[in-house]
């Protein structure tokens, strides 16, 4: 989606700059692309460019939690039980909430269940001047 909203932006005239991980896509020609692979890069990222933008769209969210630790080689299968810890990934949509900000921004929200409802609570909580609501609660299973 972030890739199909940025072309529409380029088409329109506008600067873009798309931050993404990776994906089986080219980047819009004209677009200036930031690769990212990780969630801190990707709150990185975010925090670099935002400054310079007149309107943030955050149409994906990277993953809400992450490993507590990442193996530095392969962990190879055994007979015991494998537990995994997650830790809580940085919410950037949030951190982009202060009030002296001198861009609008963009939100989505997937819900499965109260869309409406729970979308307007996300517009609210994380300070978005708008939001677009998905209902992904028939959405095919894989």
């Amino acid at each position: 989606m972030g890739y199909a909203i940025a072309e529409a932006a380029l088409e329109a005239g506008h600067d873009v700059t798309l931050i993404s991980g990776p994906v089986e896509l080219n980047p819009p020609r004209g677009a200036q692309f930031v690769s990212i692979v990780t969630s801190d890069e990707m709150y990185e990222a975010v925090h670099r460019y935002a400054h310079g933008c007149d309107v943030l769209v955050m149409c994906a969210a990277v993953a809400d939690y992450k490993p507590q630790r990442v193996s530095p080689a392969k962990i190879k299968r055994s007979d015991a039980c494998l537990t995994l810890d997650l830790i809580p990934t940085r919410d950037i949509l949030l951190s982009l909430s202060y009030t002296d900000r001198q861009f609008l921004v963009v939100g989505f929200a997937a819900e499965t269940n109260d869309v409406e409802e729970n979308a307007q609570k996300k517009l609210r909580a994380k300070k978005c001047d708008i939001i677009v609501a998905n209902d992904v609660s028939s959405a095919e299973k894989l």
